[in-house]
């Protein structure tokens, strides 16, 4: 086989080693003969870039013999300096930030410096989009981390949304609290999600964990509160109201600037009941409180699902004894997010 190269990479990049995961702003000098061949591709906003590393040496492929019987090889992940693989085609999705004459301005490339370019194509959402994709190279080798990059997740949403603005990036660093406090994939299948009133911040929260509604893992009750769920944790968070200078400002600061946090644990059916049973020890003169605090906190005739929780907290109570007092009144809780209440 015989590839023509139509360009090549001008990356700040030189050493494959150094190469960041999600790549490094860089462009693609096309061959003055072929620049014609390009006329409207500014027209996509995002490229498929194909590269060529050139031929693997047959030394490298025999260094490790053992490793390459292994299900987990080095053709099953993406890697730019992949050694036990014959051919070493890169490709990359990237965002075309721009375009002067034959210079094509990318957002990212995981391609070094003078890389040979033997393909570029438009991305197609419709025929390439696979949101629900697993894959086997990422998370399984043993130098690659199991937990994405605050970096990689950032692409992902950002993808996935169209833009990055503050949503997206308030979701990337949730879904960094919620993976890294629990030690789970952010696709993790079991990981439930409620989410609030931010559409772009559940756009980021959905592109990263993979939830769906059609999959049942995702719910979009509305309101202030995020709630993740897995197994028997549960976490609430509340975005703080709190204004930011730029996009780097929320990337950089302290994860509390950003969100209240609460953990809680999931009471099973049988644990609710038990709580319930205890429901006429409370004294009288908390019941009362409780009576006086939840009609003090009704909106448009109705309690609050978080306020429900706040008022728990403030009396020191089971929150089921809210719902309780809620029932007695002939109330209803608005915004359940947990399904704690009926």
């Amino acid at each position: 086989m015989e590839f023509q190269v139509v360009g090549l990479v001008h990356s700040p990049i030189n050493d494959p080693k150094q190469m960041p995961k999600i790549g490094v702003p860089a462009t693609v000098e096309i061959l003055p003969e072929y620049v014609s061949s390009f006329q409207g591709i500014e027209r996509s906003s995002h490229l498929v870039i194909i590269g060529w590393r050139g031929p693997t040496q047959p030394t490298e492929l025999q260094e490790d013999a053992a490793e390459a019987r292994n299900v987990e090889t080095h053709m099953g992940r993406r890697k730019f300096d992949r050694t036990m693989v014959p051919n070493s085609l890169i490709l990359c999705v990237s965002r075309l930030t721009g375009r002067v004459d034959g210079v094509l301005q990318l957002d990212r490339l995981d391609m070094v410096d003078g890389t040979a370019i033997i393909d570029v194509k438009p991305y197609s959402p419709l025929r390439g989009g696979a949101f629900s994709a697993r894959t086997a190279g990422e998370g399984v080798l043993p130098d690659r981390p199991t937990m994405p990059t605050l970096g990689e997740m950032l692409i992902a949403a950002e993808y996935f949304h169209g833009e990055r603005c503050l949503g997206i990036v308030l979701g990337a660093r949730l879904m960094q609290h919620v993976i890294d406090a629990w030690g789970i994939e952010p696709r993790d299948p079991r990981l439930r999600v409620w989410t609030g009133d931010d559409g772009c911040l559940t756009d980021a929260i959905q592109a990263i964990s993979g939830a769906t509604i059609g999959n049942r893992r995702l719910k979009t009750p509305g309101g202030r509160s995020y709630r993740f769920a897995h197994g028997e944790r549960v976490l609430a968070a509340y975005p703080k109201n709190t204004e930011y200078a730029n996009l780097e400002a929320v990337l950089s600061a302290d994860f509390d600037a950003l969100f209240s946090v609460r953990e809680e644990v999931a009471e099973t059916s049988h644990q609710r009941a038990d709580q319930m049973r205890h429901r006429y020890e409370i004294a009288p003169d908390l019941e009362q409180r409780l009576v006086e605090r939840v009609k003090g906190s009704l909106v448009d005739g109705k309690l609050p699902c978080a306020v429900a929780y706040k008022i728990a907290e403030d009396v020191d109570v089971y929150v089921g004894e809210v719902g309780q007092v809620a029932d007695d009144l002939g109330l209803k809780i608005s915004r359940c997010q947990l399904g704690c209440f009926k």
